[in-house]
């Protein structure tokens, strides 16, 4: 599993008011509040927001060392769900900024997300996310690329931007044609994609 390139500075945060950490729960919510950022110690939670027709859209999947939080966004909701149990550092706003290393990588994540979906085609665009979430969420495996978060259909449905039934009819094309394997309910990618982003 690959961690955030940009570390937070340690001395800073000791330098901050200690406020207790938030444990969530798998599938448990975060809701917005602008007073605050979020360190992530432990697990990975994804940010969701939902379009007028009540759609959710995923606008990212975050893991240790990620900051997020709604001083981060524009969007309403912001909403941090819980992907696995989660500890979080609360960081108020008014005692810390974050770098610019740090939101850098923050955006940087969200661009490569968007990139990923953009195409017209539903079967690159679910490609395109597992080579994505290869890239922050993989081991290196003797069949290629362990995914290893437990996303279901639906997640990837939201990540994608598509439909449940979509994402599995895709899924099992993808068996079929030997571009992923299943293991233990993670997705194995038989190849790395990444230099696909920018040339679909």
């Amino acid at each position: 599993m690959i961690n955030s390139p940009y570390k937070i500075n340690e001395e800073e945060i000791r330098k901050i008011p200690k406020r207790p950490p938030r444990f969530l729960t798998r599938r448990e919510f975060l809701y917005e509040d602008n007073n605050f950022f979020w360190l992530i110690q432990k697990g990975v939670v994804r940010t969701i927001s939902y379009a007028d027709d009540n759609t959710v859209v995923c606008t990212g999947i975050w893991l240790v060392d990620d900051i997020v939080g709604k001083p981060l966004s524009r969007i309403s909701p912001y909403l941090i769900e819980a992907l696995t149990p989660v500890q979080m550092m609360p960081i108020p706003k008014i005692y810390w900024q974050p770098s610019s290393e740090l939101i850098l990588n923050y955006w940087q994540n969200t661009e490569d997300l968007l990139m990923a979906r953009g195409n017209h085609s539903a079967w690159f665009i679910l490609l395109n996310v597992l080579n994505w979430l290869s890239q922050r969420f993989a081991h290196r495996v003797s069949e290629g690329y362990l995914i290893d978060v437990s996303l279901t259909h639906q997640d990837l449905a939201e990540l994608c931007g598509m439909t449940r039934v979509t994402v599995t009819r895709l899924l099992k094309q993808f068996e079929s044609e030997g571009l992923i394997s299943r293991n233990s309910k993670r997705i194995v990618l038989k190849e790395d994609y990444s230099t696909w982003y920018y040339q679909i």
